[in-house]
């Protein structure tokens, strides 16, 4: 998808490779919805609240 006015859409897409796909999302874009810390808190002892939320990618 590319944000512009209709040349420059039509300017990227010509350089676009036919087989290339645009399939490469940026890795924040691809994480789901992170819990608050405070969830792990309500959850887990201190240090396992911790351990998990570093795991799970909670901050």
């Amino acid at each position: 998808m590319f944000l512009g006015n209709q040349h420059f859409v039509e300017s990227m897409q010509c350089l676009l490779n036919a087989e290339q796909g645009l399939s490469e999302i940026p890795g924040a874009q691809r994480r789901g919805i992170v819990k608050p810390l405070s969830e792990y808190a309500e959850k887990y002892i201190r240090n396992e609240a911790i351990a998990n939320a570093y795991a799970i990618g909670g901050v």
